[in-house]
């Protein structure tokens, strides 16, 4: 599964709404749909990291891989300004898994760009393990999360020089992909910030420009849009109340990608989570401002290194 988390805080500001009570009851939703391996974004808080490790690792998940490297363009500033360290987030990402983790291999990756104002003071990028999955052998893992564009509301569209700094975080992550390819299985998990439709307007679109950059020479294959080529696949959505029209038309974001499956998986389902509100202490809320996505796929029959 892979999902936004929503975990934004910095210092005593809760800048996500419903922050605590929403990632203190994901570990226990995230048993109830029991993926085997599980990306997660916007994990920005160290504190919140080690609550999901603790909760998680209760409940089965005992390997979780983070890592977060330095500001591509302040660390030559940390020694000097240690103060800075305080205002510059991670990478707010953590992959998760029920089957041991091949640390000795896994890789982290820091755009050179931002995009909008504020992805100034995080450092996103992707992250790279390798799982060793019973029957089947090792398997890549990437967990990546692009930067957000601010929506020019009176002009309808995104911020257009924003988006060409994302296109150079396509291409930093399309090298990052192809860097740790060693012919393994290859799952992707991420939050994209871009939609899988030129004009998300319209029902039937052509892919956008964005989607094809990251998809079409990697061949990558969209896990949702194969099991489902027909509905929207929206996570970013007005049915969700965390959603603001400041921020844009509803959207597809999230997705789960896989490469190098032939022979080995063959896939099964995949479908929206955490798309409806939950019931705690008689309140009603979202766990995030996104919706997720889960993915099942089948081992093959057959030997396996």
């Amino acid at each position: 599964m892979t999902y936004n988390a929503w975990g934004l805080k910095v210092g005593p500001f809760s800048i996500a709404k419903d922050y605590r009570k929403r990632i203190y009851s994901l570990p226990s939703e995230i048993y109830q749909i029991n993926p085997d391996v599980i990306f997660l974004q916007e994990i920005w808080k160290k504190a919140d990291r080690n609550y999901l490790i603790e909760e998680l690792f209760k409940r089965g998940w005992k390997y979780c891989f983070y890592k977060s490297d330095d500001h591509p363009r302040v660390a030559k500033f940390k020694k000097s300004f240690k103060w800075i360290n305080d205002l510059i987030l991670g990478n707010g990402l953590i992959t998760f898994s029920k089957f041991p983790i091949v640390f000795e291999t896994a890789q982290v990756k820091t755009f050179s760009r931002h995009t909008a104002t504020e992805e100034f003071f995080t450092r996103k990028g992707a992250i790279f393990c390798e799982i060793l999955v019973p029957q089947l052998g090792k398997i890549n893992c990437i967990n990546a999360h692009l930067g957000s564009i601010d929506f020019q509301k009176r002009k309808n569209r995104f911020n257009q020089e924003q988006k060409l700094e994302q296109l150079q975080q396509i291409i930093e992550l399309n090298q990052f992909i192809r860097k740790t390819d060693n012919g393994n299985p290859l799952f992707l998990g991420a939050d994209l910030n871009i939609d899988d439709k030129k004009d998300s307007y319209k029902w039937f679109s052509k892919p956008s420009a964005e989607y094809e950059a990251l998809t079409k020479k990697l061949k990558l294959v969209d896990s949702f849009r194969l099991q489902n080529p027909i509905q929207s696949g929206v996570t970013f959505s007005e049915e969700n109340n965390y959603k603001t029209g400041e921020s844009g038309p509803e959207a597809k974001l999230d997705y789960l990608f896989h490469q190098h499956i032939e022979n080995a998986l063959l896939p099964v389902s995949s479908q929206i989570i955490f798309n409806r509100p939950i019931t705690k202490n008689n309140e009603q809320f979202y766990l995030s401002d996104h919706f997720g996505i889960l993915s099942e796929y089948s081992i093959l029959k057959g030997d396996r290194k």
